[in-house]
């Protein structure tokens, strides 16, 4: 009978262990969908023929957006800092992060008739690389800190286009979660798509693929998002530098990997292979103790 109380016992890790897994692996779904007019607005501000305060005024339609957010459970649960205790989040939790951000900016681009971002391992390790940077200074980043960044476009072969979402003061609670992060990833997409006037647009020309460069505008961009210890969500959109060699541009010293990641999911199969392996356990320890009891 101890054989058949180990094998519960092991039926039951397996499938909390899973149930873990679904939980930690999922990719939230948001949309955004672009107020009427507004494509054609920030198109005609990149070519000059839309003025900010008309540009404006559309894109203010869409602010009412911030509460389209549709809280998670699970990530709710799973805290990333405690009383101001740096944040640090997994591999996977990050690559989930980059796909969630991606997806969002996809959406935008699709609207746009631009071209898709893709998140590849260079474009995470990119990020983690840049991360590093922010984190070593000490202190939460005020602005972009274009001395990382150019480090890590020299490593890569890349030239960065930097999204920063720093949290306003007071903005997390003493308790961080995960939702918090993606939340913050969401509504600083939409503050960066609606309320860039302060900017010439350029994070919304940015996200919508419209910079007016080719270099830019023509080039396959990947993406990659990343967390510094104070909670600041950073999305890297990046291209391969077309100028790498010429006029002193260092050639890179890490090769940039083009292939897109693919999610990591826990599957309804995996759940339900897991259920019944413990419900076969169970089944086999019930049986054991009913022989017991009839000796």
């Amino acid at each position: 009978m101890v054989a058949q109380e180990a094998a519960v016992s092991a039926a039951q890790a397996a499938l909390t262990k899973a149930q873990a897994s679904a939980a930690a692996n999922q990719i939230p779904s948001s949309t955004i969908t672009l107020p009427a007019d507004y494509v054609a607005a920030l198109k005609g501000y990149v070519k000059g023929t839309v003025t900010s305060d008309e540009l404006n005024k559309i894109a203010a339609q869409g602010l009412n957006q911030f509460y389209d957010f549709q809280a998670n459970a699970a990530f709710s649960k799973v805290i990333v800092s405690q009383n101001g205790s740096t944040i640090t989040l997994t591999v996977q939790e990050v690559q989930n992060l980059s796909l969630y951000a991606q997806n969002l900016i996809n959406q935008i681009r699709a609207q746009f008739g631009t071209r898709a971002v893709l998140v590849t391992q260079s474009s995470l390790d990119y990020v983690e690389t840049v991360v590093a940077g922010y984190n070593a200074a000490g202190k939460a980043p005020t602005w972009h800190n274009e001395d990382v960044l150019n480090a890590a476009d020299d490593q890569y072969g890349t030239m960065f286009n930097e999204k920063m979402n720093i949290p306003y003061v007071g903005w997390f609670p003493d308790e961080v979660t995960l939702n918090d992060l993606y939340y913050d990833t969401y509504q600083g997409i939409v503050s960066m798509l609606y309320a860039d006037a302060h900017a010439n647009w350029g994070h919304a020309k940015s996200l919508a693929g419209d910079l007016g460069n080719h270099f830019y505008d023509d080039a396959q961009q990947y993406l990659g998002g990343g967390v510094t210890t104070w909670g600041d969500v950073l999305y890297e959109v990046l291209a391969l530098n077309p100028f790498v060699g010429m006029w002193g541009t260092p050639t890179p010293s890490k090769a940039f990997d083009t292939t897109p990641v693919k999610p990591t999911v826990t599957t309804a199969a995996d759940l339900t292979k897991a259920q019944n392996a413990l419900t076969a356990a169970t089944a086999r320890l019930t049986s054991a103790k009913a022989a017991v009891v009839a000796a």
